[in-house]
């Protein structure tokens, strides 16, 4: 596991420190610093940091690196969280940011409900939910401008195993279209 979070290091071009999840709030520790590779439809590679300053730092031209470190979980994406937001979305819990593999063409997504069920499911199971829902306030694309909130909830059973994910939010429409077929 520790050459893993060295490979993670080097393709963040971050130090150790930077990578984990600070679960204060909650319960008073530290989560583990493994990354995981959850999918509620679609894998996502949930990469925890400690700060979101230093998430945001993180430089796009990571993308290609990340999407082969995510490929080895079997994943195309890597969603970046850290705890707390910017300010944009007043109760947000966490910050995302998403590295989609080159092949689906994603530069960067202001909102991406698909990697917040699974954010949802990361989190709740780092809370140790149990029998009930874990909801968390998603802050997602301040860095293009277009600050988005998500809301993903994930129900959990007794064993603490995820039986169902929601996940909800608010668009602007940036365009709009229609194709005739034939």
């Amino acid at each position: 596991e520790e050459d893993e979070t060295d490979e993670l290091c080097s393709v963040l071009e971050v130090g150790p420190a930077a990578i984990g999840w600070d679960d204060r709030g909650a319960r008073g520790r530290r989560a583990p610093v493994a990354p995981a590779a959850i999918s509620t439809g679609l894998p996502h590679l949930i990469i925890p940091f400690r700060d979101r300053v230093e998430m945001e730092e993180v430089d796009r031209e990571r993308e290609t690196a990340l999407a082969e470190f995510a490929s080895g979980y079997g994943c195309d994406s890597c969603a970046l969280i850290a705890p707390g937001g910017s300010g944009a979305v007043p109760d947000a819990v966490a910050s995302v940011r998403l590295f989609d593999a080159s092949r689906m063409q994603i530069a960067a997504d202001p909102a991406t409900g698909a990697a917040a069920g699974p954010i949802a499911v990361y989190l709740g199971r780092l809370a140790r939910a149990r029998s009930g829902s874990f909801r968390v306030v998603l802050e997602q694309g301040t860095e293009l401008g277009r600050p988005s909130r998500l809301v993903a909830e994930a129900d959990f059973g007794a064993d603490g195993h995820p039986t169902e994910v929601r996940v909800s939010g608010m668009t602007v429409p940036v365009m709009e279209g229609w194709v005739t077929l034939p």
